[in-house]
């Protein structure tokens, strides 16, 4: 039984009207929505109607506690079973074209939330069970299906899925923050293929939009996006341009964020001091995970300076964030990235080459099957210099063949 007929079940036998459950929590139009699944509950309003509901009692344990990452976890059992879908329209084409949107629009609902991929995959594969036709739900379904790639870490695959959806876009005209998000995922996506031409033209019709808009967080990210693409290709100067005028007008906590550009374009340049200024003002401005990317960057400018000690104090700190977070919530395949990059971070940072290069051999497979090309040639090239250190040419040239070569994307 999904989600939202368990409340109805458990409220009938408990004998309360819709009014009675949501009193002080929500209106009763709301509920009823929950009710039909039609919207999934925050995490705090979802523990009250589960308590109210005595949901926490005679229940199976794994639904006792109403964290976040258990209501996840519902959500994902919920999807998983295979209950029949019924039409609303009296034409099986129209109903499965109303039953795809009602998945897409639950979708959409549930990329908001934190570590649902499972969940989200099940209902992208429902929505697309449904064979939909209209272009307005197959642009909703491409970007979700290149927004989930993205999360999880194959920017290739996302960069495909988003593509098609820029296409349909231009059948269906979505509304303006629908396109907003997607030049943004699109602009990341590109970065992480190591396409520099597109990113930066998603970033530009991303702020575009967003500053018409009046979207600071979006315009934000999309200008650091248009500056890393002109960084990465080689355009130091129009980086430059770019972080100055992001740097000039925006404030506050985005501002601050926009720290981390500028630490790498500082990186970039080898003014180290700079950069490890810049980084740790970005770091205070970031929690959890989040700030993953900049200890990233920040271990990278000690170590370049010499500083090992300070390496490794970094690198056992995003060690210990990654161990905290995943004792409570399955890691994503991304976080898993990041769990492996420290690995090898922590390998360098004690110095010992061998055993890094073990390492580094077993977590490049990793890269290599989601297709991180950047990842990949940063580890073909470490593993060059470990060879022609140990005066195997023949080693150090396959490594610097394969880091000249672009992986092509599993079909």
């Amino acid at each position: 039984m999904t989600v939202w007929r368990q409340l109805k079940s458990q409220r009938k036998k408990l004998q309360m009207k819709q009014a009675d459950v949501c009193h002080g929590l929500c209106s009763v139009s709301y509920y009823s929505k929950i009710e039909n699944g039609r919207v999934i509950p925050e995490e705090n309003l979802a523990a009250a109607l589960g308590e109210r509901l005595q949901l926490t009692e005679g229940t199976s344990t794994k639904y006792s506690n109403s964290n976040l990452a258990e209501w996840l976890l519902l959500h994902t059992t919920l999807l998983s079973e295979e209950e029949p879908s019924t039409t609303p329209s009296a034409s099986q084409a129209d109903g499965r074209e109303e039953t795809a949107l009602l998945f897409v629009l639950k979708l959409r609902e549930l990329l908001k939330k934190p570590y649902a991929a499972d969940a989200a995959w099940k209902l992208y594969n429902q929505a697309e069970c449904e064979h939909p036709s209209d272009s307005r739900v197959r642009f909703l379904l491409h970007k979700a299906r290149g927004v989930l790639y993205y999360a999880e870490g194959w920017p290739e695959h996302a960069s495909r899925s988003l593509l098609q959806a820029y296409c349909a876009a231009a059948e269906t005209q979505p509304a303006v923050d629908e396109m907003i998000d997607l030049h943004l995922y699109a602009a990341l996506t590109m970065l992480e293929s190591e396409n520099e031409e597109s990113a930066y033209f998603h970033a530009a019709a991303c702020v575009r939009l967003a500053a018409e808009t009046g979207d600071v967080k979006s315009c934000t990210k999309a200008m650091e996006a248009g500056a890393e693409a002109l960084l990465y290709a080689g355009l130091k100067e129009e980086a430059e341009r770019d972080l100055l005028l992001l740097q000039q007008n925006i404030t506050g906590e985005s501002g601050e964020r926009t720290s981390l550009m500028r630490g790498k374009y500082y990186r970039q340049r080898g003014q180290s001091a700079e950069a490890a200024s810049m980084l740790q003002k970005s770091y205070r401005s970031r929690d959890g995970m989040d700030r993953l990317e900049v200890i990233y960057e920040l271990v990278h400018v000690f170590m370049e300076m010499g500083m090992y000690e300070d390496a490794r104090t970094w690198t056992a700190h995003a060690q210990t964030t990654i161990a905290e977070f995943e004792s409570n919530h399955p890691l994503s395949s991304r976080d898993t990235g990041w769990k492996h990059l420290f690995t090898f971070l922590s390998s360098c940072c004690s110095q010992s080459i061998d055993e890094t290069k073990e390492i580094v051999l077993q977590i490049l497979p990793y890269f290599e099957t989601r297709v991180q090309w950047r990842h990949c040639r940063y580890f073909y090239n470490w593993l060059a210099e470990h060879a022609l250190s140990k005066q195997d040419v023949k080693g150090g040239l396959y490594w610097r063949t394969k880091a000249g070569n672009r992986l092509l994307p599993s079909s």
